[in-house]
């Protein structure tokens, strides 16, 4: 009896934890380009960075990096980031012609693009490209 209470006391153990630990999947909205220069538009940002990855480790830096200049710049810099894994990040990524990842866009307050890149861009070389376009000083 001990045995067969010790065994259903596992297995609800067990049942517990597989349950709490599964995902639930939520389904990426398909994002247009048009959608996106609507955003840059409406954002009121000087600059707008484009930033395609997924979870590579550079991409993993490169969000760090472009979410400490969003708290620090919010005000004239807007950063969209477009997961190329997905569905819709895919089409986006193919429409802009990205060939690796990270790649960034930039792009002015009209949502036209002014610099590209493709890799790892440092903090300081991110900000080196805004002091160029006249954006920081």
């Amino acid at each position: 009896m001990k045995k067969v209470t010790y065994i259903l006391l596992y297995l609800l153990i067990f049942s517990f934890i597989v349950l709490s630990c599964t995902k639930q999947t939520v389904q990426p909205r398909t994002i247009t380009a048009d959608e996106i220069k609507s955003a840059v538009t409406n954002t009121g940002a000087e600059v707008t960075i484009m930033e395609f990855g997924s979870n590579c480790v550079p991409c993993v830096k490169m969000k760090i990096i472009l979410d400490l200049l969003v708290e620090n710049y919010g005000d004239i810099l807007a950063v969209e980031f477009i997961d190329t894994g997905s569905d819709s990040g895919k089409k986006i990524t193919e429409a802009n012609k990205i060939r690796i990842i990270p790649s960034q866009i930039f792009l002015d307050s009209t949502g036209t693009e002014f610099f590209r890149h493709e890799g790892y861009l440092s903090q300081k070389e991110l900000l080196s490209i805004l002091k160029k376009q006249g954006i920081m000083h």
